[in-house]
């Protein structure tokens, strides 16, 4: 390119535009050009800071490595604008990446020229701090993970999936987040509905698009910014992602550490979906949701799903005191208090999973009285077996565990549920999300010693209240940053004041006369099975106390009766009313 065409696309800069024509003429003695093709570097963080670059052609974006040491895009540079000024003002290394996201073609003018021009023209200096602060301030908040601003993108699994019932919905209810951005986007390519957006990204915490037909997103301009990818289908349609398609989503949930999630769409509200599995296997979903758009608490479930503002239900394990969390959903479905998934441990997972698969306070009642067997007959004694793995055989509660929920797969119920077991063959915790109801739960509630534990792809599985009886964490995790999560609480961390005495050594003859109340009444000896229980679930029960400070909301009740497997004194109803008036006074102003 001849001297008068770079002086020509210089002066198209506004940053240089306002220089005397006899600067422009030396200028060009020190211009050169440079053509880069799509994704190639420009420079790259911590080189040296040797010129100036004037975009003529394509564009460019900058990137800084985040606190995953992975590249995230800053701001997109655009002809006409210039990109490299605060490292060649400094002195020191270049502070980010720039890359071409097209073609490209670039002027370069070396640093020491510039300084020079700054010196004896220091408005220029005044034009070019906007963007320079801009742009410093986007890369502190990559650096820090905390983009001001996210995308939520909605893709339909094919074209045959009707969107105008979603597009309906999300109009009517987002329009109430004045921090939500909602489009339907029409443009080819990702990259054309950043650039359209790219101006909103300051007005608003949340932009939410809607596409009418699947498209690559692994843009750079997303990196950092995409907060979660959802695909809607609807539950009778056969058809699902091409290869390519899978490959794609494949390769962006490596570049993007983005999670998807599915939406099927149904013609009615379901206790029990069917099939949920078949799609499942289609992409690597982190949950997935089923909804009756025409159901107005579906309507708005729905938009706390989008919107990231779901509500989590955590109940925690405790045995018999479980009863108290029947009083707590009771307390949730008067109060109107929605529900968008549910987690639990032990006895807070059979309740969970009860309410999931019913959404009814009084069903969930009937259901787990049902269930409560498991606990006071688990160590009947015709329960009782060879000790090869355990004392009892848990085939009661087995059964009774196949008789109330039957072939249920966990992905099937209508919201959101996971349990927790302990995996002892791994030695860590399992969030179960999938999979046979009735199998899942039975390893949340083997107690080591008491039942056999349960065999899960030949590992073996014991209650989920050894590793993490209340599991907010999880919940988290699942729902994100945003959501609100109440959590039902069963340990008992007041220090039980009983005094204890007896010896050291406690023999057959003493035992049984001590039974029979026969003599030793000065002894006061605590309930074995209680004693072994308690003593196994301590480690977890400890770490309860640092995953409460993840709840928004804790309810939790003064246990006057400190066994775990059995009532004594109490009456299911007395720990119903319990947990519903601890409930009713925790959750007072929730919603507001």
């Amino acid at each position: 390119m001849s001297a008068d065409n770079l002086v020509t696309q210089l002066k198209q800069c506004h940053l240089f535009s306002s220089l005397p024509k006899h600067e422009f003429n030396s200028l060009s003695d020190f211009m050169q050009k440079i053509h880069l093709k799509e994704n190639d570097f420009l420079y790259r963080q911590n080189e040296p800071s040797n010129f100036l670059y004037i975009i003529v052609k394509g564009k460019l974006t900058t990137l800084v490595k985040g606190i995953d040491s992975e590249y995230s895009s800053i701001d997109v540079i655009h002809p006409g604008e210039v990109i490299g000024e605060l490292g060649v003002l400094s002195g020191e290394p270049r502070s980010l990446s720039v890359m071409a996201l097209t073609d490209a073609e670039i002027i370069s003018l070396p640093g020491e020229i510039f300084r020079s021009l700054c010196e004896r023209y220091p408005s220029m200096l005044m034009t070019i701090m906007s963007p320079v602060l801009k742009r410093a301030h986007k890369a502190i908040q990559v650096i820090e993970g905390n983009f001001s601003c996210k995308y939520v993108l909605i893709f339909p699994i094919h074209t045959n999936v009707n969107l105008n019932e979603v597009i309906t919905v999300l109009i009517k209810n987002l329009k109430n987040h004045k921090n939500i951005y909602f489009a339907v986007d029409t443009h080819e390519s990702v990259e054309e509905m950043l650039n359209q957006n790219s101006h909103l990204e300051g007005k608003y915490e949340l932009i939410v698009i809607l596409f009418r037909k699947f498209m690559q997103f692994n843009n750079p301009l997303l990196k950092g910014k995409l907060n979660k990818v959802y695909f809607v289908t609807h539950e009778s349609s056969d058809t699902g992602f091409d290869q390519e398609n899978m490959r794609h989503l494949v390769d962006t949930e490596k570049i993007f550490n983005v999670k998807y999630e599915l939406i099927l769409l149904h013609n009615k509200i379901l206790n029990i979906a069917e099939n949920t599995k078949h799609w499942l296997t289609l992409a690597n979903f982190s949950s997935h949701h089923h909804f009756h758009l025409g159901d107005n608490d579906d309507q708005l479930r729905f938009t706390r799903v989008i919107s990231g503002k779901r509500i989590g239900l955590v109940l925690g394990g405790g045995g018999i005191r479980g009863w108290t969390h029947i009083g707590v959903l009771k307390a949730l479905e008067e109060m109107k208090i929605p529900i968008d998934a549910i987690g639990g441990t032990s006895i807070g997972a059979l309740v969970g999973a009860c309410y999931a698969m019913t959404r009814n306070y009084q069903i969930t009642h009937d259901l787990f009285q049902k269930l409560t067997n498991i606990i006071s007959l688990m160590t009947f004694v015709k329960e009782i077996t060879y000790p090869l793995i355990s004392f009892f055989n848990g085939k009661h509660g087995t059964n009774i565990l196949q008789e109330v929920f039957k072939e249920h797969y966990i992905e099937d119920l209508w919201i959101p549920y996971f349990c927790i077991s302990a995996n002892l063959s791994t030695r860590e915790d399992v969030i179960h999300s999938t999979g046979l109801l009735w199998e899942k739960l039975r390893a949340s509630n083997s107690l080591p010693g008491i039942v056999p534990p349960m065999v899960i792809d030949g590992q073996l599985h014991f209650d989920g209240g050894l590793v993490n009886n209340l599991p907010v964490d999880r919940m988290k995790n699942l729902l994100g940053a945003n959501c609100k999560t109440i959590a039902s609480l069963l340990t008992n961390f007041k220090p039980d004041e009983t005094n204890y005495v007896f010896p050291p050594i406690l023999g057959l003859t003493s035992s049984i006369f001590y039974k029979m109340g026969l003599n030793h009444g000065e002894y006061v000896i605590p309930p074995i099975l209680d004693t072994f229980i308690q003593s196994v679930l301590m480690g977890s029960s400890l770490n309860e106390k640092h995953t409460l400070a993840l709840a928004d909301v804790v309810i939790n009740m003064d246990f006057i009766n400190n066994s775990i497997l059995f009532l004594k004194n109490l009456k299911p109803d007395q720990l119903i009313q319990s947990g519903y008036e601890a409930a009713c006074k925790k959750l007072s102003g929730f919603l507001r």
